[in-house]
């Protein structure tokens, strides 16, 4: 009881089950989990879960429910490049009821299959990197230029740029200009001078969430900052 009289729930939600309304989806397909989930207390007020690919941690899909006919109800909608074969199951959820208290649940038995999907499941390849010119000067913009390909599409590429002697960065994420990624930063008035700047890693991600990191990408791209 609290100072008002009425009862004080400290009790966690208990959790009861979970189902997927189908056994297999296809790429686009709208995906419907639904939860049980009891508090005689207070009531649920919501679930959070997390659902993925059991075979890669890439492909990733999350929501909070809404209560639809006595369930717990999370929708969400396949993209048309989910992965093919393999298990999407639920890595784990929370349920909050309605006076604060949580329960964390991490052994779901809700699983779907989709057929029909990409079989993309590795990384995008670099095909080319060049810099326009090998020296700038301060406060002049840094233009480097970036081929590279994929399954299911080139998604980002982080550029990391440093200065070898002072380790100053200067990353940016690169623009897709239709043809080539194309990192452009201006380079501050107190840029360090003398010695090199370099390409120290480029960070690629396709459409289906493959991520490389790449520190080893061939011949160095380097330029030293003058006055």
């Amino acid at each position: 009881m609290n100072l008002l009289g009425a009862p004080t729930d400290i009790e966690k939600p208990i959790f009861h089950n979970a189902f997927f309304d189908k056994e297999q989806y296809g790429p686009g397909d709208e995906v419907i989990l639904r939860m049980d989930a009891t508090d005689e207390h207070s009531g649920i007020d919501y679930i959070f879960a997390t659902i993925q690919h059991t075979e890669s941690e890439q492909y990733r899909f999350f929501g909070y429910s809404t209560e639809v006919d006595g369930y717990q109800e999370i929708r969400f909608q396949l993209p048309e490049t989910a992965l093919d074969g393999g298990d999407y199951g639920v890595r784990h959820l929370y349920i909050d009821d309605n006076s604060g208290n949580r329960l964390y649940v991490f052994d779901v038995d809700a699983t779907f299959h989709v057929e029909g999907g990409s079989t993309d499941n590795e990384a995008p390849i670099l095909k080319d990197i060049w810099v326009e010119k090998s020296q700038y000067k301060q406060g002049e913009q840094v233009h480097i230029d970036i081929e590279a390909a994929d399954e299911s599409g080139v998604k980002s590429i982080y550029v990391d740029v440093r200065h070898k002697e002072t380790n100053v960065a200067y990353g940016a994420r690169a623009i897709f200009n239709g043809k080539t990624f194309e990192y452009n930063r201006d380079l501050p008035m107190n840029a360090p001078l003398g010695g090199e700047y370099e390409v120290l890693a480029l960070h690629l991600e396709d459409n289906l969430g493959n991520k490389e990191i790449l520190l080893d990408y061939g011949s160095k791209i380097e330029f030293k900052v003058i006055e």
